[in-house]
């Protein structure tokens, strides 16, 4: 699959008879786009029952039809089906069950949906109708489902000989993949939050791209032992993050890290990025120091981002509270001098972000209410598989806070824990907003660029209150943003 191909839009009506139609053209565009026959076939039954469950819950057939979008990805494709009809809870559907003497098909389509793509989700969108969102991944074989042949050999007595006392750094070769994947299960298991690395094809077909940009700490003998990686970052330009850094249990304690690290920075650098940001827990504060130790800087601090995490060796109590995360960014060329426009609340906490950053921003002003009555905005919106959606204002509008405030609406009543809002502070309506601090969005801190998209974030909990007393910072920088933020956090307890 080169990425190559276009979205394709199909538009049918709300009646049975148009099925053949929508379930045709998902399987013609699964083959297109690389996926194999008894995939695509699978694909297939997917969207009809997806297909399927919009027309029968339309209020009128002869009403606006359903539309079925199939968008090409990196990795796969994004089936969207969109239409006007009853509102659908996911959560009202019993679990399937099958059961021989009840042959009760209830919940089947759903349980079908489920089992043949990577991600399924359903959102209501109030007047607009509501969407169902398909994910399926091409290279879906997870490291688990590779045969002992397959597996590249371990070397005797590993365990009892710790990490080795030569290795080397490099570029991931293709035929490494499945080691570099079996390295992260044995560092993780499950619980890697960049899924992506458990598939070897994937892990392949991302770094022959460019999405991914993997350096591997090799043995003498051939053995991967550690991994890192830059992930370039489509809506940030010239942006990478830097992690999808592991070792083997065994040889933690060796180096590997230390040299890995330092080589992803030189390899940013060599190949032309502008900064590189890195995300560090603050149920301790071990990563982000070995962050601090590289020259990244604490720019933000996103809260309840990710599932609760135990470090039953580092942290003192394990706790059932979410994981934050601290940002931290790192210029990787000499930076422009940015003109930004913060909200007048936050004017004094962004300039010492930059200034920490050894960078002092232009304060721009003027424009703001021409540029906000002209034209309608642009928004994009997505949620991640931990309970966590972001609201990308791309360009303002007369409309956008309406929007916004719709949104925010929808995705609680979808109960998402976290919703982040993020602003290009380059644009003179940012300084406006606090019309979204009405929500019950507040500061949550910067993404600095590459001085002409440089981002305010804005955060929002869902009925969730943050125990900040748990909270590890390392930096000066990263516990006076931890102040701020629980001083303006409207959720926070007395």
């Amino acid at each position: 699959m080169d990425g190559k191909c276009d979205c394709v839009r199909l538009t049918v009506p709300q009646r049975p008879e148009f099925l053949p139609i929508v379930t045709r053209n998902a399987f013609e565009m699964a083959r297109l786009l690389g996926f194999s026959p008894e995939e695509a076939s699978q694909i297939e039954v997917g969207v009809e029952e997806a297909a399927s469950n919009a027309i029968r819950h339309a209020y009128d057939p002869d009403e606006a039809g359903i539309e079925v979008i199939f968008k090409p990805m990196d990795l796969g494709m994004e089936i969207v089906v969109k239409d006007h009809g009853i509102p659908f809870d996911p959560k009202s559907v019993p679990a399937y069950r099958l059961d021989k003497e009840n042959l009760d098909c209830t919940g089947l389509g759903f349980h079908l949906m489920k089992r043949i793509f990577d991600h399924v989700s359903f959102l209501n969108l109030g007047r607009d109708g509501k969407e169902t969102r398909l994910v399926k991944y091409s290279g879906s074989r997870h490291i688990n489902d590779y045969a002992a042949h397959e597996m590249p050999p371990a070397p005797e007595s590993r365990e009892q000989a710790g990490p080795p006392a030569v290795f080397e750094v490099r570029p991931m070769r293709p035929g490494e993949a499945v080691a570099v994947s079996r390295c992260a299960y044995e560092a993780y298991r499950y619980t890697y939050v960049y899924e992506h690395i458990y598939h070897p094809d994937r892990v392949r077909k991302l770094n022959a791209t460019g999405k991914l940009i993997s350096l591997v700490a090799v043995s003498d003998a051939g053995e991967v032992i550690g991994h890192a990686a830059l992930i370039p970052q489509a809506e940030m330009e010239g942006i990478c993050e830097f992690g999808v850094a592991f070792v083997k249990p065994e040889c933690r304690g060796g180096g590997v890290l230390n040299r890995l690290t330092p080589a992803l920075i030189e390899e940013a650098r060599a190949r032309g990025f502008y900064g590189a940001y890195v995300h560090s827990v603050t149920t301790h504060f071990f990563s982000q120091k070995a962050a601090h130790r590289l020259g990244f800087r604490d720019t933000c601090l996103l809260l309840s981002c990710a599932a609760p995490l135990d470090f039953k060796q580092i942290a003192e109590k394990s706790t059932s509270q979410r994981e934050s995360l601290a940002h931290s960014f790192l210029y990787c060329r000499e930076p422009a001098t940015p003109i930004i426009h913060p909200p007048a609340r936050h004017e004094g906490i962004i300039r010492e972000i930059y200034g920490n950053l050894g960078i002092e921003p232009q304060i721009g002003g003027g424009g703001v209410i021409a540029v906000k009555s002209s034209g309608r905005g642009m928004i994009r919106v997505h949620t991640d598989n931990n309970s966590v959606s972001h609201i990308h204002i791309l360009r303002f509008g007369r409309n956008t806070v309406s929007e916004v405030r719709s949104l925010l609406r929808q995705l609680c009543l979808k109960r998402v824990e976290t919703v982040f809002l993020y602003i290009n502070l380059c644009d003179p309506s940012a300084a406006e907003a606090g019309e979204f601090e009405e929500m019950g969005f507040f500061f949550s801190g910067v993404f600095p660029s590459k001085g002409t998209e440089e981002t305010l974030v804005l955060q929002f909990l869902n009925n969730a209150t943050v125990d900040y007393g748990r909270f590890q910072m390392n930096s000066e920088m990263g516990k006076r943003l931890l102040d701020y933020v629980r001083a303006v956090d409207p959720n926070r307890n007395p």
